[in-house]
């Protein structure tokens, strides 16, 4: 399915990049605003227009705007806007409104702001280490062009094509931020044991599931290849987790957990498993706002911290215990 909403009432909608690829924690596809209220694409937008059309758009498509008491909310900020006219002076009344969703993908980008992620080349990637009887593969964030991804994907593999552990696998996922979720994806591929092991749903639309298979990431038609990936990995897997793993991280944490043999150690996890889009205000400025649902193998959505199978402030260590517990005689 493509990054597609249902078009309001004076919207028009781009048809942008697969759910998949709009999974960046500071998002990548976007959608034009027309008008909100009769007013039309050419009048001259001023500060009353562009509240309008955030608020709108927030109530239409955001995935926590029930979290909203709009009653109270739309009256407080036009009282905040009061009589100035700019665009920009909007930006406070709006920006003071997201955050009572307590939507983490949502903000307000200024006009002349950047709406991208910053792709860093030297970001860290993927490593492992062994000890004792327990491999650590570390899955930090990543953001970056398709090309760059697959060095993540190459450096994740890395850790299948040496020495396999003999009591199991720990994945830590507690630094990872989010960003590109395809190459995280298929870094994962040998600790994955279903060919769809994460969907998307924006509501009133079908669920998506994302396909991992042969060193392939698939949605709707769309696809990257990033060549062929070790075996698949039949040992016990711990998956740590925290405050700090977000997003695309949070996606990563379900597809992980389709896996049987999968259990979670550590803190929830941030509550940002959506997927976020950009919609474009009449004076320039551009509102993020969560639209898609992470939904898990069982069809259900989630929009909340994951919580793990064993909360824990020492992850790691209890992960290794009970990955020798699992560990078969030598």
């Amino acid at each position: 399915m493509s990054a597609r909403l249902t078009p309001a009432a004076g919207e028009a909608v781009r048809q942008g990049q697969p759910l998949a690829r709009r999974l960046v924690v500071l998002g990548v596809a976007f959608v034009v605003f027309l008008g909100v209220g009769g007013c039309s694409a050419k009048a001259k937008p001023d500060a009353r227009v562009e509240l309008a059309a955030a608020i709108s758009l927030t109530r239409s498509h955001d995935l926590y705007a029930g979290n909203v008491d709009w009653s109270t909310a739309v009256p407080q900020a036009y009282a905040e806007l009061g009589s100035r006219t700019a665009p920009s002076a909007a930006d406070l009344p709006i920006s003071e409104l997201l955050s009572q969703l307590h939507d983490k993908h949502a903000r307000l980008i200024p006009v002349g702001a950047a709406a991208g992620p910053s792709l860093d080349p030297a970001a860290p990637l993927p490593s492992a280490t062994l000890s004792g009887d327990v491999a650590i593969l570390t899955m930090p964030g990543w953001s970056g062009t398709p090309g760059q991804g697959q060095r993540y994907v190459r450096a994740a593999w890395q850790a299948f094509d040496q020495d396999q552990p003999a009591c199991g696998w720990v994945v830590d996922l507690t630094d990872n931020g989010g960003g590109d979720l395809w190459p995280m994806l298929a870094g994962a591929e040998p600790l994955l044991t279903l060919p769809k092991p994460v969907g998307a749903q924006i509501p009133g639309q079908p669920i998506q599931m994302f396909e991992v298979t042969g060193g392939t990431v698939a949605e709707d038609g769309h696809r990257q290849a990033y060549g062929a990936p070790p075996a698949r990995v039949s040992a016990p897997i711990a998956v740590l987790t925290g405050r700090f793993t977000t997003s695309s991280g949070e996606w990563l944490v379900l597809a992980l957990k389709s896996n049987p043999a999968v259990r979670t150690f550590g803190e929830p996890t941030a509550g940002a498993p959506t997927s976020p889009d950009l919609f474009q205000l009449p004076g320039g400025a551009q509102l993020q706002l969560a639209v898609s649902a992470s939904v898990d193998t069982h069809g259900s959505q989630h929009t909340t911290p994951l919580v793990p199978d064993a909360v824990t402030t020492t992850p790691l260590a209890d992960a290794q215990q009970w990955l020798t517990a699992q560990c078969s005689p030598r």
